[in-house]
């Protein structure tokens, strides 16, 4: 949950191996299963399938112990995706558990089947009544190495029952203290053709997106190259290529190139915090703004945070404890993007004071972004129900400050 709220708080102010294969014992095989039948899902084979429910059941473990008897007493009901904060047995420190999920085929099975998983927390390993068919991440590591990355697993032909129960175990090995576990992303069974066309397009929607900013950015760059005094040209090309090149290396791409989980995630978070300063810096030089009081303590804060965050994006170069990364993040990072998010509204709200009504158009925009901000919150946490539509104001604020610096651009070309 909370890098999924590092990631929305982002795009507000951007516009913004192994072990043996075990031979798992199948409910089926054990009457004494203590899942009563209401648990067991009715899947059509033919069509994809949500798994997200409550109809899972999880199991902690100590480490590297062997699988459980689904049929054995312990299973706790869990609903998936999502904490585990809830359930009886669990706490910070439990990091391996065992999530299991029965269902039936109704109907003829036409196509090659796959599960989709998810985003785990941090390692799995993934077994269909007994058989291992698939496991992401380096089990024996102890940094993480694919705590979000989609899951999407194809079943071996003939290892689905057509006329019995089908059991899922998946075997998680968590990183973060509080947060392991099927915790993101939804589950889902069905044809592995649909499961992996949907993935690739939902790459490919996110790519659209990329290449349209990317555009946007390189417009604006030849707008500082023709006239080099108007600097916000160049910070805002500067915020729109990082911001760009942030996002690419979080897309199931990047999982395509031979570099480690832990680089791109370095990557990722010291770009956060530079993307941050150069935003600030973009609003700042937009509005040539009378060196007020209150302008002049703005801008002293804004070299001090400023410098805080090139120490911030510094320190996540200097040690592999991931865990460390997000402490600072949340206790001292976030508070300050909050302060850096106040004095870009004090700058606007300057600016429309000033007589400059850009900033009027910025504050409206900002507003638009606030509302799919706590949207996205309220979806993420469960209290809404529906699909999250936060990126569509972002990419809305982004094209609108586009215009709003064309326009500023052809009126001081025209004097």
């Amino acid at each position: 949950m909370l890098r999924r709220a590092t990631f929305i708080l982002l795009s507000f102010m951007a516009v913004w191996s192994v072990e043996a294969q075990p031979a798992l014992e199948s409910p089926a095989d054990s009457p004494d299963s203590e899942v009563g039948q209401s648990s067991i899902q009715q899947i059509d084979p033919n069509q994809v399938s949500s798994l997200d429910s409550n109809t899972w059941m999880v199991r902690f473990s100590p480490p590297d112990s062997n699988e459980p008897n689904p049929a054995s007493p312990g299973w706790k009901e869990a609903f998936v995706p999502g904490g585990l904060q809830g359930v009886e047995g669990y706490d910070s420190n439990v990091k391996e558990m065992w999530y299991m999920h029965r269902f039936r085929i109704k109907g003829e099975i036409q196509h090659h089947l796959s599960v989709r998983l998810g985003r785990i927390d941090d390692k799995d390993r993934t077994y269909l009544n007994g058989q291992l068919i698939g496991e992401t991440g380096q089990w024996e590591k102890d940094v993480p190495t694919s705590y979000d990355r989609v899951r999407i697993y194809e079943i071996p032909p003939g290892l689905i029952r057509k006329n019995g129960e089908n059991t899922i175990l998946v075997h998680v090995k968590g990183y973060f203290d509080g947060e392991s576990g099927m915790v993101r992303g939804r589950t889902e069974i069905g044809p592995s053709s649909v499961m992996n066309r949907i993935l690739r397009d939902e790459d490919y929607g996110e790519i659209i997106f990329l290449v349209a900013y990317f555009t946007a950015g390189s417009y604006f760059l030849f707008l500082f190259i023709r006239r080099r005094q108007n600097r916000e040209n160049l910070l805002f090309a500067a915020f729109i290529y990082g911001f760009v090149f942030r996002q690419l290396i979080r897309t199931e791409l990047r999982f395509e190139l031979d570099i480690s989980f832990l680089t791109f995630k370095r990557l990722e978070f010291a770009l956060t915090y530079l993307l941050f300063i150069v935003f600030l810096y973009f609003v700042r030089v937009y509005f040539d703004l009378k060196k007020t009081i209150t302008i002049r303590i703005v801008d002293i804060a804004s070299v001090v945070m400023s410098a805080i965050m090139v120490g911030m994006a510094i320190h996540v170069f200097s040690t592999d404890d991931v865990q460390q990364w997000w402490f600072v993040q949340k206790n001292f990072g976030q508070p300050i993007w909050l302060l850096m998010l106040l004095c870009t509204i004090i700058i606007q709200s300057a600016g429309v004071i000033q007589g400059n009504r850009d900033g009027l158009y910025m504050l409206g925009g900002m507003l638009f972004v606030v509302i799919g901000f706590f949207e996205e919150l309220a979806v993420s946490n469960g209290i809404l129900n529906w699909p999250p539509v936060f990126s569509y104001f972002f990419a809305a604020f982004i094209f609108s400050l586009a215009t709003i610096l064309a326009n500023r651009f052809v009126r001081l070309h025209r004097r």
